[in-house]
């Protein structure tokens, strides 16, 4: 249970009272069969996977980076100026929008999204749950399957639902093999982090929340299929809401890019190619928009674990709503239920939070910031500021920290 729920906000684009969306973070598959074959590009190399009792054509990625020209220069994945030139683009369409030739712009969208797609092959594998134990060369059968990406040397991240005695088997797009290990699970954000020996290239976390209809490319690897899906799409809402096996997840994204069954886990990664989410479900009962754990709250909980070698994080034990009409920059208490709050500071419902361990809170993401940063101070108490609406002055108040999992 979160320490914090968001059970109103006008800013989001969907509400809490949304209807349910539907998780797939693994396919369980007790049928699920792979079958090896030498690698690509032998010609004799027929490789297939066997999900849902359906064979489906499973072929070791063919790696040819995209390339194409912007006037005399190289996009290709391996140019420094292409992430400069897309954005210098997109400046003067704004400027000039009469002189651009809508052509050159869908060519150069096309070249750009087929580079990002290239890097991001090299970065996502398959997160699988072997049927029973075997080493991970040899396995076949897989019990539940997930998509994970790198975010560090030997690092991958991909969705929580695994018992950490569990075996993992990690293969990459290109088929490799390897054994993997989890390092620890966050169950506030439904995050897990796998140590592997996979060299897979990390890719790096946006800090900032992406704008509104901004666009993103998702990626996976659906149903099992070793080989990456990639689909475009742009954001459309922030702070929504969902239930996913009995615990809640909160401030979560929503992207119109289609996701399928096993995706989950996957990155989302915006046009300058920073990863802006996680895809962690599917909305409404269908594939037509993506549920997204911000990159942020991936990168408070990795840099946690690193520092204290697990993730865990501060509770204050209360809900509060944000973006009311009447303090559309503040955060409102709308329930308590940690007593000693209430009996060491004073906090009720109605109040409103206006600095933590002096960061200004303006919305419930800063709220898990300065929690998480506090933490990562190594801070015995959290200094609160907060408006009574009783009294109807400023107060502030020392509460000790309390560590939740």
């Amino acid at each position: 249970m979160n320490s914090f729920s968001v059970i109103s906000s006008p800013k989001a684009m969907i509400s809490a009272a949304s209807p349910t969306y539907f998780p797939h973070p693994f396919i369980p598959s007790s049928s699920a069969t792979i079958e090896t074959y030498p690698r690509y590009p032998s010609p004799r190399s027929t490789p297939l996977t066997r999900i849902l009792r359906q064979p489906i054509l499973l072929a070791p990625l063919r790696h040819k980076p995209a390339k194409s020209f912007l006037g005399n220069k190289l996009l290709a994945p391996n140019n420094p100026i292409a992430t400069r030139d897309v954005m210098s683009l997109s400046r003067v369409m704004l400027m000039n929008r009469q002189s651009i030739d809508p052509q050159a712009i869908a060519s150069l969208l096309s070249s750009w999204t087929s580079h990002l797609a290239s890097r991001m092959a090299e970065s996502i594998a398959i997160v699988s749950i072997p049927l029973e134990p075997s080493s991970c060369r040899d396995f076949h059968e897989v019990a539940r399957a997930a998509t994970g990406f790198a975010i560090d040397k030997n690092t991958l991240v991909t969705v929580a639902h695994i018992n950490p005695s569990e075996q993992l088997c990690v293969v990459d797009a290109f088929g490799n093999r390897y054994s993997g290990k989890v390092l620890s699970l966050d169950k506030r954000w439904d995050i897990a982090f796998v140590e592997t020996e996979a060299n897979l290239r990390p890719l790096e976390l946006s800090l900032e929340l992406p704008s509104l209809g901004s666009l993103v490319v998702a990626c996976g690897m659906p149903f099992g299929v070793l080989r990456p899906f990639f689909t475009l799409g742009m954001i459309s809402g922030y702070n929504v809401n969902t239930v996913i096996y009995d615990e809640s997840l909160e401030g979560l994204l929503i992207s119109s890019s289609p996701v399928m069954p096993g995706m989950s886990g996957g990155p989302v990664v915006e046009i300058a190619g920073k990863v802006v989410g996680m895809i962690v479900a599917n909305a409404m009962n269908n594939n037509e928009f993506a549920l997204a754990i911000p990159s942020r709250r991936i990168h408070f909980s990795y840099r946690i674990l690193k520092k204290i070698g697990k993730v865990t994080h501060i509770g204050l034990g209360i809900r509060v709503v944000e973006g009311l009409s009447s303090n559309l920059n503040k955060v409102v208490v709308s329930s308590i239920r940690n007593n000693k709050l209430r009996e060491i500071c004073g906090i009720d419902i109605g109040d409103s939070i206006e600095y933590i361990n002096g960061r200004k809170i303006q919305g419930l993401q800063d709220i898990w910031d300065a929690l998480d940063e506090s933490l990562l101070s190594s801070s015995k108490s959290l200094k609160i500021v907060f408006y009574d609406l009783s009294s109807k002055n400023i107060k502030e108040c020392s509460y000790p920290i309390t560590l939740t999992i």
